[in-house]
C-alpha cells in the first residue's frame, strides 16, 4: 500500500495523523449536528452534540453555542459557567458581558447583573445597554436614584432606548414625579407607537393627573391589544369613575358582554 501511495504521489498518513484526522472529522460532525438541532429546537440533543464536541477540542465557538442552548433550556447556572469561560478568555468582549447580565436578571441575581453590567461598562464606557442594565440591577435592588440616574445616562447615549424610557417612567411615576413619567410617555407613544406597556404607561399618568376620561379612552387601546389585561384592571385603575369606563369600554368591544 505504501508503495502504491508513493508511486501515485500519495503519502501514508502515520497512526497520529489518521486519529487527528479522526478527531477532526468527529468534532466537526458533533458541531455542525449541534448547530442543526439548535435550528430545529431540538435543545437537550445539541447539548449532547456540543459536548461531545468540547471532549474533543475545546472550541469558544462551541462554549458560546452551548451557552445560549443552556440559556433556552432554562439551564442558567451551566449558562453562566459558559459564559464566564468565554468572557475569561475574551475580557474585552462586551457583548458577552451583557449576555452575562441578561442571564443574571433572568436568574434574579441582582448583584451578579451588577457586576456584569459594570464590568461592559468599563469595556465601553459609552455602552447604553450597559447602563439600561445596570439601571435595572439597581432598580431591582431598591436604589431608585442610582437607578434613574443610570436610566438617564443610557438615554443620552442612545435617544433609541425605548426600554429605558420606559423603566424611567414606569419608576418617575412611583416615585410621584407625573410630570417627569408624563415626558417619557409622550416620546414613547410618539416614536413607539400604540404598544401595550406603553399604553398603560400612558393611562396611568392620564389618571395620575385626574384625567380619567383619557385614562379610560388608553386603557380601552391597550385592552384592544391585549384583553387578558382586565384580569389587572381592578388592582391598577381604582380612582373613581376610571373603573367602571373601563368596564364599560371591555363591555363595548365584547358583543356578549362578558
Amino acid at each position: 500500500m505504501g508503495f502504491l501511495k508513493a508511486l501515485f504521489g500519495g503519502e501514508e498518513q502515520s497512526p497520529e495523523e489518521e486519529k487527528r484526522e479522526t478527531e477532526r472529522k468527529k468534532f466537526d460532525l458533533m458541531k455542525y449536528d449541534g448547530v442543526k438541532a439548535m435550528k430545529m429546537g431540538q435543545w437537550d440533543y445539541a447539548v449532547r452534540c456540543f459536548e461531545e464536541a468540547l471532549k474533543v477540542k475545546d472550541d469558544l465557538e462551541v462554549h458560546d453555542y452551548l451557552a445560549r442552548t443552556f440559556i433556552r433550556l432554562d439551564r442558567l447556572d451551566e449558562a453562566l459557567e459558559q459564559l464566564d469561560l468565554l468572557i475569561q478568555a475574551e475580557p474585552e468582549n462586551e457583548a458577552l458581558c451583557l449576555q452575562k447580565a441578561h442571564v443574571c436578571y433572568m436568574k434574579e441575581d441582582y448583584e451578579g447583573m451588577s457586576a456584569a453590567a459594570e464590568q461592559a461598562i468599563a469595556i465601553n464606557g459609552e455602552s447604553a445597554q450597559g447602563y439600561y442594565q445596570y439601571a435595572q440591577s439597581a432598580l431591582k435592588q431598591g436604589d431608585l436614584i442610582n437607578g434613574i440616574a443610570r436610566l438617564t445616562k443610557a438615554i443620552a447615549l442612545d435617544d433609541e432606548l425605548a426600554d429605558a424610557r420606559l423603566l424611567r417612567a414606569q419608576t418617575l411615576l412611583g416615585m410621584g414625579d407625573v410630570n417627569g413619567a408624563g415626558e417619557d410617555a409622550d416620546w414613547l407613544m410618539e416614536h413607539v407607537g400604540e404598544q401595550e406597556d406603553v399604553l398603560m404607561l400612558a393611562s396611568q399618568v392620564a389618571r395620575a393627573k385626574g384625567d380619567d376620561r383619557t385614562a379610560a379612552d388608553l386603557l380601552k387601546k391597550a385592552l384592544e391589544v391585549n384583553p387578558f389585561l382586565l384580569d389587572n384592571v381592578t388592582g391598577d385603575f381604582q380612582a373613581e369613575g376610571v373603573e367602571q369606563q373601563v368596564k364599560r369600554a371591555y363591555s363595548n368591544m365584547n358583543p356578549f358582554g362578558l
